[in-house]
């Protein structure tokens, strides 16, 4: 039940992906905030701040490029079992799911940051919009999940 709550494409690449190597590459996300950042915002970046990101991208694609080891150790072999019990792994979509929600993520974070910055409402205003927009979406769930136990 709870799968139909996650977004499509975090389903795709925890489905077809190590969830360490998620966890790793998701790390890209900052990359894609940064260059967003740059291009949407105009921010600039010090030399040491770029120095950084290309940093975390190396050490992101070392761990890509690494090959996989086959343990013996009977924890790890059991839970390889399942994963391929459940799916056969396809590291190619796993890793395009991930870059893809990296790509989204980045770009809402750097959109909601000029949203709330460059426009005449102050950030009061946006917080109560927001706020109300959240309290409508809660209760349609709530209502729509458990209607009979909230009613009562």
């Amino acid at each position: 039940m709870k799968s139909r709550y996650l977004t499509c494409i975090k389903f795709i690449h925890k489905l077809m992906f190590l969830v360490s190597m998620v966890q790793v590459t998701y790390q890209l996300k900052l990359l894609t905030t940064a260059l967003f950042s740059v291009t949407m915002l105009r921010k600039q970046l010090s030399t040491l701040q770029w120095f950084s990101l290309f940093v975390l991208f190396a050490g992101i694609a070392v761990v890509q490029f690494q090959p996989q080891k086959t343990s013996s150790s009977s924890s790890s072999s059991a839970t390889m079992s399942k994963a391929s019990d459940v799916q056969e792994q396809n590291v190619t979509l796993g890793l395009a799911a991930v870059l893809v929600a990296c790509v989204m993520s980045g770009f809402a974070c750097v959109y909601f940051e000029k949203l709330l910055k460059h426009t005449a409402p102050s950030i009061y205003l946006r917080n109560i919009q927001l706020g109300l927009i959240g309290v409508v979406f809660g209760l349609f769930a709530a209502f729509y999940n458990d209607g009979a136990q909230v009613s009562d």
